[in-house]
């Protein structure tokens, strides 16, 4: 150990010996400062460079991040949402997200409604709330941004305008009367000689995302549809998922019901553009939430994701439900199209389409109208201006045709053999007529619409009856509801019957015979004579409804009509008469009276038609609008002869027959309560 520290000890001072020896290294004055200059001069070289790359940096463009969707063309995007105050607007973000070629928003916004610790997450949580009540579609973050942050876009109305522009948020939300009132306010202005200004149309360029939204191919990039917002078809849609049909689910559509409900009146709803999921289909109604065959065809491009295509179609049928007095055009329905985001746009496209698709079909703007605006119909569907059409008989369905064709640009006459016009609606001063007079089946009937556009009420037939027997007694009602429950479950069981694989193919009649024969034998019960007769009484109604002898209807297939809409109660008469209607529907029309067709010859490009005065008429297309029964008597000859199985459905039709009569009984009558009681009419029904 004291070895170690004297060896320590002696290196230590030798280490301070040498020291002290060395000599110190003496630098000339003046070399000092040329090493002074020299390291200045470096100092401001290098801040030299550093501000050189400080200005290159800033002639460079800003880091930025493109849309990582496929296919988008978005180089640039822009934050449309600009919510979080670190909104990255058209800058760099850490991710994108996609909503449609030209809507995006940034990571910061997303952020700020999606962290339970930023300030928009009580809004987002909010409106999921209310979605996931009220709808049936999943609750994302892209729905909600598309629901509740898009912007609107709003076309200018000045007339030399028509831009469409993003409507700011301190003007939300948009209406209908900022539709109809919008001017984008981008207008120069000049005064004139005489001291007045004069606004020009807004010369700013129209957002370049315009143009790519009216292309097909844009909805292959849409993310999220927008669903519409306050659309008319709110109130006749609340038994479906609001989404289901196009509509915002943010709020609960099911509070309408109730108001609708304290504020209707005792009359019957008879125009019904939407089918209820619980009954039976309508004729003329449509199921809200679905497209069908027809539509997925014509329109492929909403096959799939179809919300865009049921909100549009719905509102449009809403709004012709609420007036079908007049044409309905696209640029009424934009007025009630209120959506967010680009999609808009799109809609306003469809509109035309959907549009002119619907009055072709003969869901709107059908009628008793004239003079039909630019693009309400296709271009004549394939026939030019110069083309004719003859329409041989003005009857009802006659006159509908020619007016159809007579407002889509057709030229159209209508031969008539006799002297008036509607067949056999034939008034006799009052609403009793010879020929048709009640309407069978009121709800979604083209006579209530037409009865609508010429504002003449229609009166409900009451749906029970008195039942007159031969014998002068009055039919009670238990024993009227006791033998139509008894022919419902002879019909029902017949259905059973059929559905057998082995079963045989009888007349309706014998099969009804032979239910009620066996029924008897089983159950043992008697019927009496009032119920024998009332029985015979609607088996003869069923005779009229099948429009032909029960001996030639088939067992199989009597009801298959019942598989396709109908026209639902109640029925009803108009007081005027139904030719009111008729005379309103043919006015401007060709009609040419005393001219009987005999023969229509169509062997060659031309059709012509012979007449009984032996003159003849040439069309380029005929439309044969006879009763049954004139085809049936062969009156008129066809050259060539009609295909066979046409001449055996003229055969096999029937036609179902009824006598009328009807008492006007002039006195006053008193009714319940005291009431008076006026224009009794009493109806006889004779079948045959």
């Amino acid at each position: 150990m004291k070895t170690m520290k004297n060896s320590s000890k002696k290196s230590i001072c030798d280490f301070r010996s040498q020291s002290k020896n060395r000599k110190i290294r003496q630098v000339p004055k003046s070399k000092k400062v040329v090493e002074r200059r020299s390291t200045s001069s470096r100092c401001q070289i290098k801040r030299k460079q550093e501000s050189k790359d400080i200005e290159n940096e800033a002639d460079q463009p800003t880091k930025i991040r493109p849309c990582s969707k496929a296919h988008c063309p978005a180089k640039r995007p822009i934050c449309f949402a600009r919510a979080s105050e670190r909104c990255c607007k058209n800058g760099y973000t850490s991710r994108w997200y996609h909503l449609s070629a030209g809507e995006h928003y940034c990571n910061e916004c997303f952020e700020y409604f999606y962290r339970s610790h930023k300030g928009g997450h009580e809004t987002w949580q909010t409106w999921k709330t209310s979605w996931a009540s009220y709808g049936y579609t999943d609750v994302d973050f892209y729905t909600f941004m598309c629901d509740q942050q898009l912007p609107y876009w709003v076309r200018c109305q000045h007339s030399s305008c028509g831009k469409w522009r993003q409507l700011s948020r301190q003007l939300e939300p948009l209406t209908t009367n900022k539709i109809k009132n919008f001017v984008c306010g981008k207008h120069k202005t000049h005064s004139l000689s005489n001291g007045c200004i004069q606004k020009q149309p807004c010369i700013a360029p129209q957002d370049e995302r315009i143009s790519d939204v009216l292309k097909d191919e844009w909805l292959t990039l849409l993310r999220n549809p927008s669903y519409l917002q306050d659309s008319p078809a709110v109130p006749y849609t609340v038994d479906y998922y609001p989404d289901g049909v196009g509509l915002t689910a943010s709020v609960d559509t099911k509070i309408l019901r109730n108001g609708l409900q304290s504020q209707s009146n005792d009359d019957v709803d008879l125009i019904q553009p939407f089918s209820d999921p619980d009954e039976p289909a309508i004729s003329g109604a449509v199921r809200p939430d679905d497209m069908d065959q027809d539509e997925m065809t014509i329109f492929p491009d909403f096959a799939l994701d179809q919300q865009i295509y049921l909100g549009v179609r719905n509102l449009i049928l809403a709004m012709w439900k609420l007036n079908c007095r007049e044409w309905l055009t696209a640029d009424k329905c934009e007025q009630h199209l209120i959506c967010r985001g680009l999609v808009r746009l799109k809609c306003c496209q469809l509109l035309s389409d959907v549009i002119q698709y619907l009055s072709c079909r003969g869901s709107i703007n059908f009628g008793l109208l004239t003079n039909p605006p630019p693009h309400v119909y296709p271009q004549h569907n394939g026939l030019t201006i110069h083309e004719e059409v003859i329409v041989v008989g003005a009857g009802i369905a006659g006159v509908a045709a020619a007016r159809y064709l007579h407002n889509a640009g057709i030229k159209v006459s209508i031969l008539e053999a006799s002297t008036k016009i509607g067949g056999r609606i034939w008034d006799q001063g009052h609403f009793i007529g010879r020929g048709a007079y009640t309407i069978n089946g009121c709800t979604n009937n083209p006579f209530t619409y037409m009865c609508q556009q010429t504002e003449v009420p229609i009166k409900i037939l009451p749906s029970n009856y008195c039942l007159i027997l031969a014998n002068g007694h009055l039919a009670t009602a238990s024993s009227v509801n006791r033998m139509d429950f008894h022919l419902k479950s002879l019909l029902d069981n017949i259905a059973t019957c059929r559905a057998k694989p082995d079963s045989k193919d009888y007349s309706l009649w014998e099969k009804l015979q032979d239910m009620h024969s066996q029924f008897l034998e089983e159950s043992q019960v008697n019927f009496n004579e009032m119920e024998i007769s009332i029985l015979n009484h609607l088996m003869s109604m069923l005779e009229y409804r099948c429009g032909g002898d029960l001996r030639l209807v088939s067992s199989q297939s009597w009801d298959q009509h019942e598989s396709y809409p109908q026209y639902n109660e109640p029925d009803g008469f108009i007081e005027t008469g139904l030719f009111a209607v008729v005379k309103k529907m043919a006015e401007g029309l060709d009609v040419r009276f005393s001219h009987k067709v005999t023969g229509i010859n169509f062997t060659k490009g031309n059709v012509v038609l012979s007449m009984a005065n032996k003159t003849e008429v040439t069309a380029t297309k005929v439309i044969l609008a006879t009763p049954l029964m004139v085809l049936k008597s062969k009156s008129i000859t066809f050259q060539p002869s009609l295909p066979e199985p046409k001449v055996q459905a003229i055969k096999n039709l029937g036609l179902g027959q009824l006598e009328k009569v009807f008492f006007a009984i002039s006195i006053q009558l008193l009714g319940t309560e005291n009431k008076q009681v006026k224009d009794v009419w009493l109806c006889f029904r004779f079948s045959t």
